[in-house]
């Protein structure tokens, strides 16, 4: 039961201040799912993220099914699911009471206008988080890398490469993510 209030308490803290969405929550989700809880490694976040794009519904959503699962079983994703949802719930009932009554709310439009650029530098955040698990086994520092290359994943690389340059070529995201696949699945049948 303990295990359950914290999931619901841990992601209506993330629901509450859910701005920019899934990009820019993303460091509050991994410090909170991470570092503070320990519900997941910060590769089970990658991968929280891959999957998340390959299935409808925000990240954060996602995020929140996945890890209630894990934690809790289906009543964990049920409890994370609600708890995520709740708060931007009640802020959109609060709202629609301002909307409705033809009430003009210039205060929410400046305050979006300063939500704005820390949403950017929470996206840029999230972006280099996920470009250091993804190349760097272990993590990057620069100790660990001028002394072996083998903290880095060259088919990362090769693979972050090759989807560069198909999407500055215009060629689909569909077509980027078959491609993906396809490089991970031929080194695994082919050196493992």
């Amino acid at each position: 039961m303990r295990v359950l209030l914290e999931l619901f308490l841990k992601f209506f803290q993330i629901g509450a201040i859910a701005f920019g969405g899934g990009y820019a929550i993303l460091p509050l989700i991994t410090e909170v799912i991470v570092e503070d809880m320990g519900w997941l490694s910060q590769i089970e976040i990658i991968d929280v993220v891959t999957i998340s794009q390959m299935t409808p519904g925000p990240i954060a959503l996602n995020a929140a099914t996945f890890v209630g699962t894990k934690v809790a079983g289906i009543i964990g994703s049920i409890v994370a699911t609600t708890g995520i949802i709740a708060p931007q719930f009640i802020l959109m009932l609060i709202l629609a009471q301002f909307v409705f009554r033809d009430k003009k709310i210039d205060f929410m439009q400046k305050i979006i206008k300063g939500i704005k650029p820390g949403m950017v530098g929470l996206i840029l955040v999230a972006t280099l988080a996920m470009i250091n698990s993804s190349i760097f086994n272990e993590g990057f520092s620069l100790s660990t890398l001028a002394s072996s290359f083998d903290n880095v994943s060259f088919l990362a690389i090769f693979t972050f490469i090759v989807g560069f340059i198909m999407k500055v070529k215009n060629i689909g995201i569909i077509n980027i993510i078959i491609t993906s696949a396809a490089i991970g699945a031929a080194y695994c049948f082919i050196f493992i």
